[in-house]
């Protein structure tokens, strides 16, 4: 890697207090939306920026290495501890799906790439996911598939078009017992996410 192209880098992770460096153009990604979700066993941190910078390039040949699609080499620097955080990321558009991906990946936050800001996590959070039930031509049921996540019950409601006793009875059950064909199209589960 060409030593004018670190210095760029460099000093742009300075000047910003990080960057979301696609590994294709070598600079800060132009995508503005989205979350930037960090990858579990390819994150480390230094204290210096030169040593930052030295794992910088190694975690750029890990992600050419992995041949993946919407993979980031990210560098953040936490003025608290005074740590420049290195990882490899991905970019997620819905927040949903990106903190479900983090807290897989054991993530203390996300990075909101609209607002410039990070979110942090909470491990405790309920949250309702909604099935699609997918039956073949025989009317057997083949798979589930999640269709969207809803925060609250009336969110459920509304979205399914069941009524109250129908969407608790779905979840009080966890869908083991489907006595009744209103319930053809959709399950509902209740998602529970432990803490760390």
């Amino acid at each position: 890697m060409k030593k004018e192209v670190l210095k760029d880098i460099k000093e742009y992770i300075k000047e910003n207090k990080g960057i979301t460096l696609d590994i294709n153009t070598m600079k800060n990604t132009t995508i503005k939306n989205g979350y930037s979700v960090s990858l579990a066993g390819y994150e480390t941190k230094e204290k210096d920026i030169n040593k930052t910078m030295e794992v910088l390039k190694d975690y750029i040949k890990a992600v050419k290495d992995l041949k993946k699609n919407n993979l980031f080499v990210g560098v953040w620097y936490d003025e608290k501890t005074q740590y420049y955080y290195i990882d490899i990321s991905m970019i997620i558009n819905k927040r949903r799906e990106a903190e479900k991906i983090a807290k897989e990946n054991k993530q203390l936050a996300i990075y909101d790439l609209k607002n410039n800001d990070s979110i942090y996590l909470n491990y405790n959070i309920k949250f309702y996911s909604i099935y699609k039930k997918i039956y073949n031509n025989n009317g057997v049921l083949i798979n589930e598939i999640i269709e969207t996540t809803k925060d609250t019950i009336q969110e459920v409601i509304n979205y399914t078009q069941l009524e109250k006793r129908e969407v608790y009875y779905i979840i009080n059950n966890k869908v083991e017992n489907r006595k009744y064909n209103i319930f053809i199209d959709y399950i509902s589960i209740n998602d529970y996410v432990e803490g760390l």
